[in-house]
C-alpha cells in the first residue's frame, strides 16, 4: 500500500508539518523574548546545518526576514 503514496501529496503533508514547526517555533520565541540564542551552540548548528543541507530553504527564510 505504502509504494500508492502519491508523491506530490507526500511532499504537500511534509511542507504543512514544516509550517506548522515553525510556526511553533515563531510562537515560543515571541513568548520568551528573555531567551538568547545567540550565545547557544545547539541553535547555531542547526542553523548552520540548514545553510549547508539546505540552502534554498535557508535563502528563502533570509530573503523573507
Amino acid at each position: 500500500m505504502s509504494g500508492n503514496i502519491n508523491p506530490s501529496h507526500q511532499t504537500s503533508g511534509i511542507r504543512n508539518e514544516v509550517i506548522m514547526l515553525l510556526g511553533q517555533f515563531v510562537h515560543l520565541i515571541i513568548h520568551h523574548t528573555i531567551l538568547d540564542l545567540q550565545d547557544t551552540p545547539k541553535f547555531r548548528t542547526i542553523i548552520h546545518e540548514l545553510c549547508e543541507r539546505a540552502p534554498d530553504v535557508a535563502h528563502t527564510i533570509a530573503g523573507t526576514i
